[in-house]
This record gives C-alpha cells, structure tokens and sequence, in this order.
C-alpha cells in the first residue's frame, strides 16, 4: 500500500522537475531573444541620438559664442569640419551676419542604415535673428537629411542637406 503513494509522489516529482527545466529554458531562450534584439536596435538608437545633438547643433548657433560652432564641428567628420569654422560655408554666414539661431528638433528618425553608414531625417523648429532679418526674429522650420558614417566605434555626420 506504501507502493502506490510513494508512486504517485515520484511522479508529482519528476513532473515539477520536467516543469521546472523546461520553464527555466523558455526563461533563458526569451532573455537571449532579447539581448540580441537590443543589440541589432543599438546601433538605430546611436544613430537617431548623434543625428539628434547635431542638428540640435545647427539651429542654436550664435555668431557671438564660437563654441557654438565647435560644438556643431564636434560631431563632424570629413569635409564638413570646416564648413563649422567662423569662415566656413555654415560658421562664415553666421559671423558675416551676426546671427542668432535658436530652436529645438521636433523629430528624428532613420531613414537608411548599413553597417559603416546610415541616413537620419530631423525635423526643427526655431528662430533666426540676423543683419538679413533686419534684427527682427523670424520662424524657422527646418527638415535635414542628415548622413552619418562610423568611424572606429563612433557615428559621426559627414553631410547635411536640407530637404522640404
């Protein structure tokens, strides 16, 4: 008679052992599933936070604070390095017409991505005040295609243009 319940209890055993695998197993599975989903999404975040700061970057630029436009050149590579210079195609105007540039970025999202570049689209929003604007604030939207390439471990813009 001590057979049959040692039986069952054997069995009621095994069954939450079987259980207890197999739940730990859906466990490790779903947590791999998500590490490898974060870390093919990593580089879409990188890209949409470095496109974000610069063209945050360009609708706060003041001919008067130069660190403006070192903070613009800062995450800048290639040829648009010097168009952030006080004489360059972005930095010269600027100075030339003592502008005063401020805004926010509304939106940012990716356009395209591989593995060594990517392009990024920000919508701003903002007002310039300039020598051009008599002085006077005018509103300022802005839509910006803005192309990132990887260098070393760092996404870096190598061009901004500016679309409608």
């Amino acid at each position: 008679m001590t057979a049959r319940p040692n039986v069952a209890l054997l069995a009621l055993v095994v069954a939450l052992v079987v259980a207890t695998v197999a739940g730990a197993a859906l466990v490790w599975r779903a947590d791999r599933d998500q590490r490898a989903a974060e870390a093919r999404q990593r580089p879409y975040g990188e890209v949409i936070r470095v496109a974000r700061s610069h063209a945050d970057a360009l609708v706060n630029l003041r001919h008067d604070e130069p660190a403006t436009l070192r903070r613009a050149q800062a995450g800048a590579t290639g040829d648009l390095v010097d168009d952030y210079t006080e004489t360059g195609r972005v930095g010269g105007p600027v100075v030339r017409n003592r502008s005063v540039l401020e805004g926010f970025v509304v939106w940012t999202g990716v356009e395209t991505m591989a593995a060594d570049e990517a392009t990024a689209l920000a919508a701003t929003t903002g007002t310039v005040r300039s020598r051009r604007t008599d002085g006077e604030r005018v509103t300022r939207r802005l839509r910006l295609r803005i192309h990132l390439v990887l260098e070393g471990r760092r996404w870096l813009v190598d061009d901004v243009e500016l679309v409608s």
